[in-house]
């Protein structure tokens, strides 16, 4: 069956847009229509960089199918990051053959012995024998040696697991390389002309995706709002073409590209969740970043407070309002950081609703046995303590922890398995029962140290969800006698997170937040919880306690209209 040179499906926004209406989808967006004539117009190798959500994978699934709807002939090899993703496209696209009316002419003939599996399939109106089948699976790290293909999708090769370090991003460097190998050669007998189509989104700062122009790729891209003018430089002239109109019409920067979709409020919640680090690879896909952006950990979106060891209040109020910066403090991150007092302290003095003890251990060296203190209140963390030992796993250590442990009655101390493999825990066991019996738990990490580091630590800092007694402050900056003036503030836990990058071995040293990530990433289920709300539920619990006239006024309003509370809008200042 060939499709006339003028049936509207021969254009591929009309083809998905059919595909679009089959699943329930709403109708394309004017991004997904861009990125349509991209995938169809855009040269023999070309990259789509979309942000995350844009529906890029439908989209390649789309243009498979289209690609066989339009010539039969064609030989499809898609390629992913792992063969079990690539198989569920593949699984994915046999079915819609199967569902969708004007696509059933490329059902399987088994009747002459089609191939037809959720890993390869052969279409039906395609001439019978061919060695490759119309459609296969693979993954980019499997056997793609004998493989061939007239049109190569590789959807999403680079993800965190590849990609972790210049090793693997290396290895997958090569086995891209490959592609050139299995690509089939032009063919005018069947109307096939050979094209490579990737779609992906940056993993790290590194991507492998930034090579690929130097081997003849071309590449579009389609950020999640209006760039920042100091970034529209690092897309090297890649922005789409409907993005740049936006900034030539003076959009103003941070306008939704696509805002029925992803609106300001909707792309707000996003940065938060993923840092900014995470929101720009993710969703901006910018990996030209500016110092600011570069190190992602700020002290200004740290709430500096006095709070008790056991209690602290309900509620800590972020600003950065210059009346609260704390001046006394010296400022060891970039310029315009900062140390900054909360705005205000709402609520009664609570019990903490859990306290843990962290131990980063070290081996005998210039590193440090890192430990912190944290407890946690509704939705904030609190951070009590953090030093370094030079001890290594010397009793001094030992007897150091479990005094901390006591001094904030914790509930369990958590360490760092890697070193020792749980050596560290057995030395401590018998110190803990004779000072303060208390629980262990062990943590092994394997993703690589500054991502994993970032990843847990930027949505709660940049939420404004940890505060740190003042205390803290002062203590970082006590030296270790021995050590040179550099490599004091090397140590200093606040000089570690203002200077942390995604770069492995950014940091000399690193020692007390990594053991602060640890600490922050065993509560991580707290930061489910709204402070606000935490509030609100404890001061209806001590309400219900209350009878008659003893109710006191200052929780009067939980029972008249909410927007009369005092704590309704506690950010209006």
């Amino acid at each position: 069956m060939k499709i006339p040179a003028d049936h509207p499906a021969r254009d591929f926004k009309v083809f998905a847009g059919r595909i679009w209406k089959h699943l329930n989808l709403p109708p394309l967006t004017p991004v997904q229509r861009d990125i349509c004539d991209w995938m169809q117009h855009g040269g023999k190798r070309n990259q789509t960089h979309a942000f995350r959500g844009v529906g890029k994978s439908y989209l390649c699934s789309a243009y498979v199918l289209w690609s066989l709807f339009v010539n039969p002939e064609e030989k499809c090899l898609v390629i992913s990051a792992s063969k079990e993703r690539a198989d569920s496209f593949v699984k994915f696209s046999r079915r819609l053959i199967d569902e969708v009316p004007f696509l059933q002419h490329l059902i399987p003939d088994r009747n002459r012995g089609d191939r037809d599996s959720n890993i390869s399939f052969d279409v039906g109106a395609a001439t019978a024998g061919a060695h490759s089948p119309s459609v296969k699976a693979a993954g980019i790290t499997g056997q793609i040696t004998g493989a061939r293909g007239s049109l190569i999708v590789l959807d999403d090769v680079e993800v965190p697991a590849n990609s972790a370090t210049p090793q693997m991003r290396e290895k997958l460097s090569e086995s891209i390389k490959e592609i050139d190998a299995i690509l089939l050669p032009e063919s005018k007998e069947l109307s096939v002309d050979p094209r490579v189509r990737i779609l992906g989104t940056p993993q790290s700062m590194e991507t492998i995706y930034a090579t690929l122009e130097e081997r003849g790729y071309t590449t579009r891209v389609w950020p999640v709002q209006v760039p920042e003018e100091h970034t529209t430089e690092g897309y090297h002239g890649n922005l789409a073409p409907m993005v740049q109109k936006m900034i030539d019409d003076g959009e103003p920067a941070g306008e939704p590209v696509e805002p029925s979709r992803f609106p300001r409020h909707d792309i707000a919640e996003r940065r938060l969740s993923y840092g900014t680090l995470g929101f720009m690879l993710q969703f901006m896909l910018s990996t030209a970043l500016s110092d600011a952006e570069k190190f992602p950990l700020k002290t200004k979106d740290l709430i500096v407070a006095p709070f008790q060891t056991e209690t602290a209040r309900q509620v800590y109020v972020h600003s950065n309002h210059p009346q609260y910066r704390l001046k006394e403090q010296p400022n060891v991150g970039m310029n315009g950081d900062g140390f900054f007092a909360p705005a205000e302290a709402v609520g009664d003095w609570a019990k903490f609703d859990k306290t843990i003890v962290a131990v980063d251990p070290s081996a005998r060296g210039r590193d440090e046995t890192a430990v912190v203190s944290m407890s946690s209140l509704g939705g904030q963390l609190f951070l009590h303590r953090s030093f370094g030992l030079l001890s290594g796993y010397g009793p001094e250590t030992l007897m150091a922890i479990a005094q901390e442990a006591r001094r904030v009655s914790a509930h369990k101390i958590v360490i760092e398995s890697n070193f020792g493999d749980g050596m560290f825990s057995q030395l401590l066991k018998p110190v803990l029962n004779n000072t303060y019996p208390c629980s262990i738990e062990e943590i092994r990490n394997s993703q690589m140290k500054e991502q994993r580091i970032i990843d847990t630590l930027a949505p709660v800092i940049e939420g404004h969800k940890l505060v740190v007694h003042e205390s803290v402050l002062t203590s970082d900056r006590i030296p270790h006698g021995e050590d040179s003036q550099e490599r004091q503030r090397d140590r200093q836990l606040f000089y570690q997170m203002t200077h942390l990058t995604a770069e492995k071995g950014c940091l000399a040293h690193d020692d007390r937040l990594d053991c602060l990530a640890l600490a922050v990433g065993h509560f991580s289920s707290t930061m489910l919880l709204d402070a606000h709300a935490e509030h609100r539920a404890r001061a209806e619990a001590a309400w219900d306690t209350l009878a008659g006239d003893n109710k006191p006024q200052h929780l009067s309003w939980l029972h008249s209209d909410v927007t009369a509370s005092p704590f309704s809008d506690p950010y209006s200042f």
